[in-house]
């Protein structure tokens, strides 16, 4: 008797370039841009709130970015929006690594974050929730778990270019790692929908090829939601989620930024401070799919509020951490909450509003949350320029994130109808 193996679900592939672009692009982001901070501010004279100025300015742009790219994903998919953000990118470091002049770093670095943030980011995130429903808590997880992982050891590596070379030399080979991983991985693998290649969300069996799979097939469509962008901007749900994510975006991308550069004017020094950085991306992406496993069997909308009751706590350690347990402390408490956000923060637009118009729906959401973004960072540093420390800015924080809290709890899922989502035809090769 012949036996037929099953192929692996392409979704899983779709998974695995999500997590190499997510991570290989990690510059952009602060827990590498922020090994930067001090050789960079030191040989230039720069204050912080310069340097962070090129973080925001960045965020800023992504907004009007993730407006165009939105509708770009949900018509044409994620592959050529991914290969023009590698080239982007890895340009943007290599102008970076020559620069000369202050304004030559905002131009150069920012137009990479723009495309970090307002194109990949949000292509491998709509990509990978277009794959799966049943299951998209732990694909999620493990795309989105790229960015974190990269955390755990290439700041350590940055670091170690640096010391051994030049800041100029570890942004160039940051640059072509970009360059080459996205650009390439995203070329060869990447698909916009399974129904693009005859296959069904979550590797599903078609109807009538197996009574137990089609059974939990029917069960997925059932439940599948679809609310187009004109729908959902009249729930109540679109826009406090909206808020919520962008007090988070603020906190986070400000904290992740800033830490490092934290710890070392405390006193610990350049190897135990990206020691304590990298331990609470390590923490992150480890947390990240154990949330993502749980969103599947809870509701979303109470794992975000366990995810920010985190995100508070480590707030209020932050601003006593000034030794090492403390700063350990505060890495464990922050990575739940920044690897429970990462997760949780992709799953519950697409549980809410569907695949349909994902895109769209959050492109057009993107523009609070990356201004928001791009204000904490800045905020951070001139808080750090007027009195000499970070005390006061994570105060602020643990109200961002509170402020976040309150809003989730208030984000009933809308109801209007249920049922299989239409997908065009269209393929993304």
């Amino acid at each position: 008797m012949q036996l037929h193996r099953r192929r692996p679900f392409y979704g899983w592939i779709v998974v695995g370039v999500a997590f190499s672009i997510t991570l290989s692009q990690l510059a952009f982001h602060g827990a590498v841009i922020g090994v930067f901070t001090r050789p960079v501010t030191a040989e230039f004279g720069w204050s912080r709130t310069a340097f962070s100025a090129a973080f925001s300015i960045g965020t800023f742009a992504a907004a009007g970015v993730s407006l165009l790219v939105g509708p770009i994903l949900d018509r044409k998919g994620a592959r050529m929006v991914l290969m023009v953000s590698g080239l982007v990118m890895g340009l943007s470091l290599v102008g970076v690594s020559a620069m000369q002049e202050l304004w030559q770093f905002w131009l150069a670095f920012s137009v990479g974050r723009a495309i970090a943030l307002g194109g990949s980011t949000l292509a491998c995130a709509v990509a990978v929730a277009n794959w799966f429903v049943r299951r998209r808590g732990r694909a999620t997880a493990l795309a989105m778990a790229g960015n974190k992982a990269g955390g755990t050891f290439l700041p350590a590596v940055t670091q170690l270019l640096i010391s051994l070379y030049s800041w100029r030399l570890a942004f160039l080979a940051l640059g072509m790692l970009t360059a080459a991983v996205v650009t390439t991985l995203s070329a060869l693998f990447m698909k916009r929908r399974p129904e693009d290649m005859g296959l069904r969300p979550d590797g599903d069996a078609a109807p009538g090829a197996n009574p137990g799979t089609e059974q939990a097939s029917r069960q997925r469509q059932k439940e599948e939601v679809s609310w187009g962008l004109g729908e959902a901007v009249h729930t109540r749900a679109l826009w406090l989620l909206m808020f919520a994510s962008a007090f988070v975006a603020a906190s986070q991308g400000s904290v992740n930024l800033h830490m490092m550069a934290n710890f070392q004017d405390k006193g610990l020094s350049d190897v135990v401070a990206v020691s304590v950085v990298s331990f609470f991306a390590a923490v992150s992406a480890v947390a990240g799919l154990g949330w993502g496993f749980l969103v599947e069997r809870v509701h979303v909308r109470v794992v975000a509020l366990m995810v920010l009751a985190f995100s508070v706590s480590s707030m209020v350690v932050a601003m006593v951490a000034g030794s090492l347990p403390l700063a350990l402390l505060f890495a464990v408490l922050y990575g739940l909450g920044l690897g429970g956000w990462v997760t949780v923060g992709a799953v519950i637009w697409a549980d809410y509003f569907g695949r349909r118009s994902l895109g769209t729906i959050r492109g057009f959401v993107a523009p609070v949350q990356l201004t928001a973004n791009a204000i904490g960072p800045l905020l951070a540093g001139l808080i750090f320029d007027i009195t000499g420390g970070y005390t006061p800015a994570f105060i602020m924080f643990a109200v961002l994130f509170s402020l976040a809290f309150v809003q989730v709890a208030l984000a009933v899922p809308p109801k209007r109808r249920v049922s299989p989502v239409p997908v065009a035809a269209e393929d993304d090769a």
